[in-house]
């Protein structure tokens, strides 16, 4: 009966420690997509002053693929969103509560 109890442990700190990973995984995954972005130096193109130096060229793109710069705006607005519920998720009220 003893080696029953003690599969039953580690199955059960092992579950925790996938729990764990699983936890952090958005985060790692900010870190990695920030890293990239200063890896390779994308950042001067996520500027306003980008945009504002493309803007009649957005703004002909948006003309002529209007479908398309929906579906972009909307995955565009997605990952926003995953980044501000990654952040909550991960604040210290959602941390502290049972």
């Amino acid at each position: 009966m003893a080696p029953e109890k003690t599969i039953q442990t580690h199955d059960a700190a092992s579950q925790l420690q996938r729990s764990g990973l699983k936890r952090f995984a958005p985060v790692l995954v900010l870190f990695i997509v920030a890293g990239a972005i200063y890896a390779f130096d994308l950042q001067m193109y996520l500027s306003f002053e980008a945009l504002r130096e493309n803007r009649t060229t957005l703004l002909t793109f948006v003309a002529s693929n209007a479908g398309l710069a929906a579906l972009l705006f909307t995955f565009a607005g997605a990952g926003i969103g995953a980044v501000f519920d990654s952040g909550e998720a991960f604040s210290v009220s959602a941390i502290l509560s049972p």
